[in-house]
C-alpha cells in the first residue's frame, strides 16, 4: 500500500493537476516524518527481508518528494521545502535521491518494483 500511495503522489505532481498539490503539501511533512523514521530504522535492522522491503519504500518515498519538489511554484510551501532539506541531510535518502536524480539526466537506469 505505501509503495502505491508514493507512486499516486509521483503521477499527480507530474501530471497537469501538479499545482493542486501547492495547496496540501506543507501539511505532509508531519504526517509522514514518523513512518519515513520507522522505514529508516528498519533498513538497518537485521532482517535483511525487512530492510530490503523499507528501502524499496523509502526510495519511492524519496521519487515522490523529489516529483513534488519540481513543481513549478514549491519554493512557496516552505515547511514543505525544509522537510525535503532534511531528506537530503540523511545519508540513506541522500544516496537514493542521488541515484534518482543520475536516472533522470539519462544515467543509469534505475529500476522500479
Amino acid at each position: 500500500v505505501a509503495l502505491l500511495a508514493w507512486r499516486v503522489l509521483q503521477d499527480v505532481a507530474r501530471s497537469r493537476a501538479a499545482p493542486a498539490l501547492l495547496e496540501i503539501v506543507d501539511a505532509l511533512p508531519p504526517r509522514i516524518l514518523g513512518r519515513i523514521k520507522k522505514l529508516l530504522k528498519a533498513a538497518k535492522g537485521p532482517d535483511a527481508a525487512a530492510a530490503e522491503r523499507a528501502r524499496d519504500v523509502l526510495k519511492e518515498c524519496v521519487r515522490g518528494l523529489h516529483a513534488v519538489m519540481l513543481i513549478t511554484g514549491i519554493e512557496r510551501c516552505t515547511a514543505f521545502v525544509q522537510f525535503f532539506e532534511r531528506v537530503k541531510q540523511t545519508s540513506i535518502l541522500n544516496h537514493m535521491l542521488k541515484d534518482i536524480a543520475r536516472g533522470e539526466q539519462g544515467g543509469a537506469s534505475v529500476g522500479t518494483r
